[in-house]
């Protein structure tokens, strides 16, 4: 490819959270798991899951 283009590594495309509308912020990982920490842009947080229709909730920093 003679115009390769490099671009920093992006955990939220990259797990395609921003087909969500989540960003990732956070992320902690096992040798059995990771766990991904994600938010809601300002002014769009909603309570409930779109997919599922479970309430869920995330405390506040």
């Amino acid at each position: 490819m003679p115009e390769t283009t490099f671009t920093d590594p992006d955990l939220t495309t990259f797990l395609g959270l921003d087909a969500l509308g989540l960003t990732a912020v956070g992320q902690h990982l096992t040798v059995q798991r990771a766990v991904i920490e994600c938010r809601m842009p300002i002014g769009f947080e909603d309570p409930f899951c779109r997919a599922c229709g479970a309430q869920g909730e995330s405390p506040r920093v």
